[in-house]
């Protein structure tokens, strides 16, 4: 009502619906799940927030390490009960396919997600769940920039945007991971940072 941009939290298929009749602009995590541990896409939740042009950040990154560490037999701090790597990439994939606008959003400083990787393993596994290398990278950048009301200055290169850009050495339009492989940044079209160091 004050006319702001609203993004909810919510992982069960009660709280989506409730953020989606209240109108929210995006849901975080929209994991579809129905009870502890139980997962259940909800074909006509997901339709609501395909009609009413709700994003989705499915957040594939936020346990995927704390994931690994435990597969490894190491000490997480994973809850009981927690969905899968796998079936959150079959979630993801059904919410793109019900025409939800999914976008990259990571979750990062929670559960071994870090902040210097997050992004990079977000678009990673969007590739694991169906994307193209392309599609996963603007999911990253316009996708996201829409979903916060922020693309008419950011997320893609335009003249009279912000000069905003990663040099990456590689190709990630053929190898998603190549994004990992950052050579410079520029930040309003001055260049910030060199080979992992501050310009």
């Amino acid at each position: 009502s004050a006319n702001l941009r609203v993004t909810a939290h919510a992982r069960g298929v009660e709280g989506i619906r409730v953020a989606a009749e209240a109108d929210a602009h995006g849901i975080e995590h929209c994991r579809m799940e129905v009870g502890m541990g139980e997962w259940q896409f909800d074909h006509e939740l997901a339709r609501m927030l395909a009609d009413k042009g709700i994003f989705a950040a499915p957040t594939l990154a936020a346990s995927y390490r704390a994931f690994q560490r435990q597969a490894a037999g190491g000490k997480v701090g994973i809850r009981a009960g927690a969905i899968p790597f796998a079936t959150r990439q079959k979630n993801a994939s059904m919410l793109r396919e019900a025409g939800i606008r999914v976008v990259v959003g990571t979750d990062a400083g929670a559960s071994l997600c870090r902040f210097d990787e997050a992004v990079h393993v977000e678009m990673e596994a969007l590739v694991g769940a169906g994307w193209t290398p392309v599609e996963a990278i603007h999911a990253g950048t316009l996708g996201s920039a829409t979903a916060v009301g922020v693309e008419k200055t950011l997320g893609s290169l335009e003249a009279g945007k912000l000069a905003d850009v990663v040099v990456v050495r590689g190709n990630p339009a053929r190898s998603i991971s190549d994004v990992r492989q950052v050579e410079a940044v520029y930040l309003n079209g001055r260049r910030v940072a060199s080979r992992g160091h501050a310009t």
